[in-house]
């Protein structure tokens, strides 16, 4: 029996679907708005040494990076974080916390001791207040602030990649 004509149906039906789901796509991406240069950095070109007093002095920056204990991703970008910290080897610290207003039980409990223990041997984890939280404006986990010298916010992210890129350019002796 001869399956040719039956396969190439099926390729016909299939690459029909592929096509029509593409162009549903398309019609969803639409509805997206463009990416825009400008980027809103909470605290961008503030002072945060009063909030955060662990700051070192005499480093060409310091990575601050803030994890919920709860999110999957903020442990996977804390790893990326001390992997890539193996190459520019610049202070870096990790700040969590409990968000005891937003129904914190006893799951969530567990949850940030294991977080504190996987961590607390490669990088300085410090536990952070709600209103710390709220003072340095942190509105999405995982978060991370580069902030140089004299303690004033220099970038800001979620992405591990651009915190990379930005140290990268800053150890060149490039401002951005």
């Amino acid at each position: 029996m001869n399956y040719l004509p039956y396969i190439s149906i099926a390729a016909s039906i299939l690459t029909f679907s592929q096509l029509k789901q593409l162009n549903l796509l398309k019609n969803e991406l639409s509805y997206l708005s463009e990416p825009s240069e400008e980027v809103h950095i909470p605290l961008l070109g503030e002072n945060v040494t009063e909030y955060l007093p662990f700051l070192q002095k005499g480093s060409m920056c310091t990575i601050v990076q803030f994890a919920s204990p709860t999110c999957a991703s903020c442990s996977a970008a804390v790893e990326e974080m001390l992997v890539y910290n193996q190459k520019y080897n610049v202070p870096y610290y990790v700040l969590t916390y409990r968000d005891k207003a937003n129904g914190w039980n006893q799951n969530n409990e567990e949850k940030y001791i294991k977080f504190v223990q996987k961590f607390e041997q490669s990088v300085e984890v410090h536990t952070a207040s709600d209103q710390l939280i709220k003072d340095l404006q942190i509105e999405q986990f995982p978060f991370i602030y580069v902030i140089n010298e004299d303690g004033v916010v220099i970038h800001g992210t979620s992405l591990v990649d651009s915190v990379e890129q930005f140290v990268k350019r800053l150890s060149k002796g490039e401002k951005k």
